[in-house]
């Protein structure tokens, strides 16, 4: 016998703009025994998050900080996800704290090869990391007054030795 819960499914819309950054708009619509509630369609209802994810091919450079916050001022993400940081310990930390987010989860680069940093303010979502590892993280996001939902930031290393 199966239960009938309802749940929360992830309409998503992306544009993928220079620099390699991918911007996910995301857009809920209840289904509660399999039809969709149509109500939830409409705009008084729907709730947008914006997520920016790019590979940014190395953080430390200043060069990287003024591109990243020019994409911050236009698409105002509530969540970042950046990914081949090439950056660890203490200078990243440092260029966390310039970004300008109220919290960041890092998985420390190798060496000067991945490294993984998810951003986001605090006044906006809770996000609690589930799992962690060299190429991915997994984290609940949970909006004020809305359900949580998954949120997994990838880098897909091609070497498996990192």
């Amino acid at each position: 016998m199966a239960l009938a819960m309802p749940m929360t499914l992830w309409t998503v819309a992306f544009s993928t703009l220079m620099w390699g950054i991918l911007i996910l708009h995301m857009y809920p619509m209840s289904v509660n025994h399999c039809d969709i509630n149509h109500d939830d369609l409409t705009e008084r209802h729907t709730h947008r998050h914006k997520l920016l994810v790019c590979n940014v091919q190395g953080a430390g450079n200043r060069e990287f900080l003024n591109i990243l916050h020019e994409h911050l001022r236009l698409h105002q993400p509530s969540i970042i996800g950046l990914v081949e940081t090439h950056v660890s310990g203490r200078r990243a930390q440092e260029v966390c704290d310039k970004i300008g987010f109220t919290n960041c989860f890092r998985v420390e680069a190798q060496g000067f090869q991945g490294g993984i940093w998810v951003l986001w303010n605090s006044h906006e979502i809770d996000a609690v990391v589930i799992k962690s590892h060299h190429q991915f993280v997994t984290m609940e996001i949970t909006p004020p007054n809305r359900r949580s939902w998954i949120f997994t930031v990838v880098y897909a290393s091609p070497q498996t030795h990192m």
